[in-house]
């Protein structure tokens, strides 16, 4: 809950009150309570926002209905990719010693470690994938965009 105060704006007149933010129904649509505990839906003009999803499941299935599929394989690849780029940049030196715990074979992950290119490019490497699969970032709660 957020404590707000407004100036509503109704045709010519406008009228000011001191309420608290209980909910978002659209990324430009609040639910505000005032003192009275009377809710009121207030539509904020001049905000070109999006719409509100709870989360990004709201966006897969808004954009289910549609045939997006391939950009949002792109995005979810995307995602994936930089995620293991910074991984692999947070290992630092010891990349090579978690190449090797994650199942990576000794020459692989020798190449991967020593490989002169930078975190962006490494990221993409048969090595990384082997480490760090599609698995491990459901395991770790990153929901897939689109459907495999």
């Amino acid at each position: 809950m957020f404590p707000a105060m407004l100036i509503v704006i109704v045709g010519a007149s406008a009228e000011m009150f001191t309420g608290t933010m209980v909910g978002m129904v659209d990324g430009d649509t609040i639910t505000v309570l005032d003192s009275n505990h009377e809710q009121h839906t207030i539509r904020l003009t001049g905000i070109d926002a999006p719409e509100a999803f709870p989360s990004p499941g709201g966006w897969k299935a808004y954009f289910g209905i549609t045939e997006v599929l391939s950009p949002l394989r792109d995005l979810d690849k995307w995602v994936r990719r930089k995620l293991r780029c910074y991984l692999w940049k947070q290992w630092g030196r010891a990349g090579y010693r978690e190449l090797r715990k994650r199942g990576v074979s000794v020459r692989e992950a020798w190449n991967t470690s020593k490989s002169a290119h930078g975190p962006w490019r490494v990221s993409q490497t048969p090595a990384l994938s082997i480490a760090l699969p599609l698995r491990f970032f459901e395991q770790m709660g990153l929901p897939s965009l689109a459907p495999r």
